[in-house]
């Protein structure tokens, strides 16, 4: 049981300490890991991911590469090492037709809603990242 100050004044100067140093360590601990509660990429059910920082599109070309390349294609074609066992084909974006015939808002309303074999990536990437991979896919069809 932990002793008041005034309990703990009476204690040994070592005990006593010692049991203000473990109770103040405990509380920032306590207080460090609520504050990092449901921030490690996994957020709680049915909420969008937060962003923390501006997102570069650097950093948007390693999520396409982590996210997509493997249905996609590293270049955007819809021929990642994935591709042959899915029962629709991914899009290709290098394809000209398709980024004529399809907005922003609805390459990124696809990215979160997802669509048959492609999952919603909504509360898996910020809003953010979602927009920063919507350059990256309009960036395939300049790439021909």
């Amino acid at each position: 049981m932990w002793a008041s100050p005034a309990e703990d004044a009476g204690a040994s100067p070592r005990c006593g300490r010692r049991g203000r140093g473990l109770l103040i360590a405990w509380w920032v601990c306590a207080a460090l890991a609520s504050a990092s509660c449901g921030r490690s990429g996994a957020e709680a059910p049915g909420e969008p991911a937060v962003a923390s920082r501006p997102v570069t599109l650097e950093h948007a070309r390693q999520v396409y590469a982590r996210a997509c390349a493997s249905c996609h294609g590293s270049t955007g074609r819809g021929d990642g090492h994935r591709a042959s066992r899915l029962r629709q084909h991914p899009t290709d974006f290098s394809d000209a037709g398709w980024q004529a015939k399809i907005s922003d808002a609805e390459i990124k309303e696809q990215i979160m809603r997802g669509s048959g074999p492609m999952p919603s990536f909504r509360l898996r990437l910020t809003e953010p990242e979602i927009d920063r991979l919507v350059e990256v896919v309009r960036g395939f069809g300049t790439a021909r």
